[in-house]
């Protein structure tokens, strides 16, 4: 597909938060694809700029954004089991400690082995949402019926939110623990059938312990004696055990929380990115334009005079500048032919060609085309560069019977743009 697209068209999509942007891009999307209309009670008043029409598809179009309040409880829930997980786990301190394997294993492993999960789905090939029946739940429950189709930009926004989910249980639950420790003792004890000696211990939690190895150190030989329980008694007595609780807190921040948040920051990043090149590569903002204009058009010049015929001029490459729009490669007399390349290079040609002198720039097209803002664009970059422009529609052989309504259309279209039309006088 080739490249369309403007900035200030990117900036209007990408406004406000992304999951904004993307449910306003998909509600456009839908509309252009259903070929509805804007209601311009006054077509003289009508928008004369793209920036105009899209600020007033967006007064009048309800956005397809799911309730916000929904999204927030998502996150409140996800906090509460956070909380409520941790005070489950903390209200076993005042019988012989906290379980060690208890706080890794909920906070930590289990954390990370979601987060692996969540990994190997979003490298899976996605070929609709009956792959993924966690997203196909969440599609209903958000009522995201209408954008099933999409789901190459709904799963990523998905997965983005279930990460938001995870961190807050993460955050909730750290916080939770911190709050209980500053009103009660909190002791970490471990205890195992098969571990049978405290060195064995000691060397798997320095294991576990590697990655901050280098800013904090993992439980010494005593501090692991110490913390070692079995029914109704300890080998280790009531000793001093803070050189546990930072272990654990540092194991959920390592293994829970910061896999979770660099996953999150993954997932956003693939949707921005896919947005952003949808929206790039996308014809809908032109096939927008193009069904608004064609609708005030109508509307605007029905009254036209049959009689008011084109002036005819004689095409001349020696007194013109003749710039075809999507003629075919092949239409001889022509110094570029706008609309066939990129976007960019369409826009460099146009501020950077040092060719047009005084000659008048003519604009040549088949009345057969279609009035697209792209063209509109192409002429404000020669008008605010002081040159003057004509469009010239040249016709073809073509069935006529929609004639009249093309040539209304670009009369239309001259106007908005302040230039002059005439046709070709060589048919």
């Amino acid at each position: 597909m080739r490249h369309r697209s403007t900035r200030f068209i990117h900036a209007f999509f990408f406004r406000g938060s992304l999951t904004r942007a993307l449910f306003r891009w998909l509600t456009f999307e839908q509309f252009v694809r259903r070929g509805r209309k804007l209601a311009v009670p006054d077509a003289s008043q009508s928008p004369s700029h793209q920036q105009e029409w899209l600020t007033l598809w967006e007064q009048t179009e309800e956005s397809g954004l799911p309730i916000p309040s929904v999204l927030w409880l998502w996150t409140l829930v996800s906090a509460f089991f956070g909380m409520a997980a941790m005070l489950g786990l903390l209200s076993m301190s005042h019988v012989a400690g906290v379980n060690i394997w208890a706080a890794l294993l909920l906070f930590a492993a289990l954390p990370l082995l979601m987060v692996g999960v969540s990994l190997v789905g979003m490298f899976l090939p996605m070929r609709g949402l009956s792959g993924h029946p966690v997203m196909s739940l969440l599609v209903n429950k958000l009522g995201l019926h209408p954008f099933r189709s999409r789901f190459v930009l709904l799963i990523p926004w998905l997965q983005w939110q279930l990460q938001r989910g995870g961190l807050a249980f993460m955050v909730s639950a750290l916080l939770t623990f911190f709050v209980f420790a500053t009103f009660q003792d909190v002791r970490f004890v471990w205890s195992s059938t098969f571990i049978e000696q405290n060195d064995t211990m000691q060397q798997m939690l320095a294991v576990l312990a590697w990655p901050w190895h280098g800013w904090l150190d993992a439980p010494d030989a005593a501090t692991v004696a110490q913390a070692r329980f079995r029914a109704g008694f300890s080998l280790g007595g009531t000793g001093d055990q803070d050189g546990l609780w930072p272990f654990v807190v540092m194991a959920m921040l390592v293994y829970g929380l910061l896999p979770r948040l660099m996953l999150s920051v993954v997932c956003r990043f693939r949707l921005r990115q896919r947005l952003s090149r949808e929206i790039s590569r996308s014809s809908l903002p032109e096939q927008f334009f193009t069904i608004q204009q064609h609708a005030i058009s109508r509307a605007a010049l029905s009254d036209t005079p049959d009689d008011d015929v084109l002036a005819i001029v004689i095409r001349d490459p020696q007194t013109q500048c003749l710039v075809g729009w999507r003629m075919p490669a092949n239409e001889p007399d022509l110094v570029w032919n706008l609309g066939l390349k990129s976007w960019q290079d369409d826009e460099q040609w146009l501020t950077s060609f040092d060719g047009f002198s005084s000659k008048p720039v003519v604009l040549v097209t088949e009345l057969w085309q279609t009035p697209m803002g792209e063209l509109s664009d192409c002429i404000s970059i020669l008008q605010r560069r002081g040159i003057a422009v004509v469009l010239m529609l040249t016709r073809r052989e073509r069935p006529s019977d929609r004639a009249d309504a093309q040539e209304r259309s670009w009369r239309y279209f001259a106007q908005k743009n302040q230039i002059e039309v005439v046709g070709e006088a060589s048919l």
